[in-house]
């Protein structure tokens, strides 16, 4: 991987890719080193999404939140989203999260992990008649085992087990 990155030391995505890959296996020294070589594309989204993961991954939970504020009014990808959503929840600001998910672009965004963060929100903020609404919309759009899957994504996103799950 690094000799790529190596040779195409413009190519941004290889080293956000490599850093991506690098903190799917806990690889946190290759992943800083690949950040690292994209230092120079601060402005590219998908920075600032990999830095606020290494800060999930490391548990600095409110760098990770801080990091995740340039997600305003512009159109973002549902991963940037997720990742925003699992800082806001994990910082204990869920109602930043919720205040997100309920502008037009994402209420009706069915991704299940956008689901999943918007029912563990609700449960965070205790509003019991909303997330029993939304977690039986949750249920039947995403069975147990693409509830697993989201899980299991999720969990590998901030290499950590959730620390929140359904009865």
């Amino acid at each position: 991987h690094s000799e790529m990155a190596y040779d195409f030391p413009r190519a941004v995505k290889t080293h956000l890719a490599l850093a991506d890959l690098s903190l799917d296996i806990g690889d946190l020294d290759s992943a800083w080193r690949a950040m690292a070589n994209s230092q120079m594309y601060f402005q590219y989204p998908g920075v600032l999404d990999l830095y606020a993961r290494l800060a999930l991954v490391e548990q600095r939970y409110e760098d990770a939140f801080q990091l995740l504020q340039y997600i305003k009014a512009q159109r973002v990808t549902d991963r940037s989203m997720i990742l925003k959503g699992l800082a806001s929840i994990l910082a204990n600001d869920p109602s930043v999260l919720m205040h997100k998910l309920n502008q037009p672009r994402w209420s009706d965004n069915d991704n299940p992990h956008v689901l999943f963060l918007r029912v563990w929100a609700l449960n965070e903020l205790g509003d019991t008649k909303e997330f029993n609404s939304e977690l039986a919309y949750y249920q039947s759009q995403c069975n147990v085992q693409c509830q697993r899957k989201v899980v299991l994504n999720l969990e590998r996103e901030i290499q950590a087990p959730l620390p929140f799950g359904f009865p």
